[in-house]
């Protein structure tokens, strides 16, 4: 296969703002690099080099009503050419403003419920609102800088109703678990096309109890565990009350 000498590689991509607009973003220009693993202080670092998370888990239990499911962090960058010739504007600059989910079976899935019910749901008809537990896109904001720039962001890329709905199953526990994959798309657009990240695939093994510590009856003395992103990746200490858990656990004032 033949390959283009570094400077007839940028010649091409100086033009490639305009293909962008005609045939879809290049390959390789706009990517989600990694999923990024928050700070101490549940800050999202932007930089490459940070630690990532190759795959996730979700605790289908800490899905209460009304919350967020699995949230992905994502690290995305900007390979478009940089400004030349002392120009001060970033034609290929990329404001974000959203984007597009797609929550599947692996490649051959273990046969069984949750994977008769995450194909039922994506056989759906678009008009059916648990369609979109599995298919839908959301609206962010922000910039990513061309010439190799980064920038983080969030996105919860399965929903807290599809991870109930396979709680309420009955056959996940702590032991065990699924795996489904979701494929991540980031959108935007340079000051002349729109633009759409290279695919990101993302396993996440579900579960039904296995990040729950239990520090015995409410209040503790102090809580242990995840407690940026309550119900992903991270065990979490809970606390008990008349037989139920709280998640994370509630800590004494004295």
């Amino acid at each position: 296969m033949t390959r283009l000498t570094t400077v007839a590689r940028w010649a091409v991509l100086g033009a490639l703002p305009l293909l962008a607009g005609c045939s879809g973003t290049p390959p390789g220009l706009f990517i989600i690099v990694q999923n990024q693993v928050p700070d101490s202080n549940c800050a999202i670092p932007a930089t490459l080099g940070s630690v990532y998370r190759p795959s996730g888990v979700l605790d289908v239990r800490l899905t209460s009503d009304g919350s967020d499911g699995y949230f992905l962090f994502p690290l995305l960058q900007n390979d478009f050419p940089a400004p030349t010739g002392g120009s001060s504007i970033d034609a290929n600059r990329i404001a974000l403003s959203g984007f597009d989910i797609d929550v599947d079976v692996p490649a051959n899935p273990e046969a069984g419920p949750i994977t008769d019910f995450i194909q039922m749901l994506r056989a759906l008809d678009p008009s059916d609102p648990r369609h979109s537990w599995v298919q839908f896109s959301t609206v962010t904001s922000g910039s990513v800088s061309s010439g190799g720039g980064n920038t983080a962001s969030d996105v919860d890329i399965f929903p807290g109703d599809l991870a109930r709905a396979i709680r309420d199953l009955a056959v996940l526990s702590t032991t065990k678990h699924y795996f489904a994959m979701a494929t991540v798309r980031a959108r935007g657009g340079t000051l002349s096309s729109s633009v759409k990240s290279d695919a990101f695939h993302y396993p996440i093994e579900l579960c039904d109890g296995c990040l729950i510590v239990n520090q015995g009856d409410c209040p503790v003395t102090a809580t242990g565990g995840n407690t940026c992103d309550v119900g992903q990746d991270d065990s979490t200490g809970c606390c008990t009350v008349s037989g139920s858990f709280v998640c994370p656990a509630v800590v004494s004032s004295k």
